[in-house]
């Protein structure tokens, strides 16, 4: 009996198909791979280009503000008041007595608003203690005007002479501190604060003894302006033992 033709196909015809079926299908794989390798790659280097221009844009600003920052300051130093300490000297005002004068300066192209200083001085047989905060002692406000390119003249409290001879011998006295501080605002309506602390080694008079001129060290504290003065890490009260002068130099 006659049957229909077999259409199945013979081993080695069966073979060489299957062959071309795994290699289109490892062909179709490696393609999707390769494709969504290409996808990932696109991808990562769009965010590293996104993440790169993000980060020159910033760099960018920072340096824009800084520019502008610093014209700013520039500008406010040279228009603004800015005072500084330039040095301290001691005048004659009779009956054995001189004046403590703190030379506040001016470099700056405008007057100060509402300037206040203070100026403490303390004779002691040791160094002051180690949180000593530099504060007020003894002190009073003394109000000054201070025009641009100005040094300030206002006398502070007085020193016995004695008490400054004293102090030159080492008699009784080793340590000879003085500190304060002016604070001001300037024509920006910016406050300003500048402090100092010297540690005296020794106080020269002149020929005539009416003027001395004062020898010394900055403290290792207490010697700051504006932001830089910050509140002490310790805060405490402490006492301050006051050394009597003689009365008469030895």
């Amino acid at each position: 009996m006659l049957g229909k033709p077999n259409k199945s196909c013979g081993s080695s015809d069966c073979n060489a198909m299957s062959k071309k079926r795994i290699e289109y299908v490892q062909n179709k794989h490696y393609l999707e791979w390769v494709l969504e390798i290409g996808t990932f790659l696109f991808l990562l280097g769009t965010v590293a280009a996104t993440c790169v221009g993000a980060y020159f844009a910033g760099q960018a600003a920072d340096y824009t503000k800084r520019q502008w920052e610093t014209a700013l300051d520039s500008e406010q130093r040279q228009f603004g008041a800015y005072v500084s300490l330039r040095g301290v000297r001691l005048e004659d005002r009779g009956e054995g007595f001189f004046d403590l004068i703190p030379e506040w300066e001016n470099t700056g192209g405008s007057e100060t608003i509402g300037m206040n200083a203070r100026t403490n001085m303390y004779l002691a047989k040791e160094e002051l203690p180690e949180h000593f905060s530099f504060g007020n002692f003894q002190a009073e406000d003394r109000p000054i005007s201070l025009g641009p390119k100005a040094v300030s003249n206002v006398a502070f409290q007085p020193i016995a002479r004695n008490c400054i001879v004293q102090f030159n011998r080492a008699d009784g006295f080793n340590k000879f501190y003085i500190w304060g501080f002016a604070s001001y605002r300037d024509i920006f309506d910016k406050n300003h604060i500048t402090r100092f602390c010297l540690d005296i080694n020794k106080v020269i008079f002149s020929t005539e003894n009416n003027v001395a001129r004062i020898s010394y060290g900055l403290c290792k504290r207490g010697n700051c302006i504006d932001d830089e003065c910050k509140p002490p890490d310790l805060v405490s009260k402490i006492s301050l033992k006051l050394e009597q002068c003689k009365s008469e130099p030895p």
